[in-house]
């Protein structure tokens, strides 16, 4: 990690650690001000992919999910291994998206290939494997207990 990118990622666990302390006016100031600074720095060079990682990670947490992948994605542009920026789109796209198909892929066809050992991505495949399952399961017809319509059994 260059010396700018263990700045940026400092930032970053600062803002966490006030988030942890219910300082969210000062957790979002600290986030806002490592993305003014990461805006300012972008030079058209490789760097770029590293510093609209870091603007992602502050927009997921300041709860702008659409607006970090877009980051991610810029940042996969300029290198598409980016590790870290396929990991947050996966994690975001499974966790926060309801996205769990293409979380799906990019584990398996992205992240697994550059480290198939990795406990980390088998466990969130195996997640996005299970949702995919839960979101394909047909309710129970009506006339099996606990069914969408099933109705208690009543006294005669």
């Amino acid at each position: 990690m260059s010396f700018e990118a263990e700045k940026w990622d400092a930032a970053l666990n600062q803002a966490i650690d006030q988030y942890a302390d219910f300082q969210e006016e000062e957790a979002e100031k600290s986030l806002l001000s490592l993305i003014q600074a990461l805006k300012e720095s972008m030079d058209a060079t490789p760097m770029d992919a590293e510093r609209y990682y870091f603007w992602g990670r502050s927009l997921v947490l300041l709860e702008e999910p659409e607006q970090a992948l877009l980051r991610f994605e810029q940042a996969l542009q300029l290198i598409p291994g980016h590790e870290g920026a396929l990991w947050e789109t996966a994690s975001l796209l499974l966790d926060t998206m309801e996205r769990p198909e293409g979380a799906k892929a990019i584990l398996e066809q992205r992240l697994l290939t550059q480290r198939p050992d990795s406990e980390r991505y088998r466990e969130a495949l195996a997640a996005a494997e299970t949702l995919i399952r839960r979101k394909a399961a047909k309710p129970l017809p009506p006339d099996v207990e606990g069914g969408e319509d099933a109705s208690p059994d009543l006294p005669s």
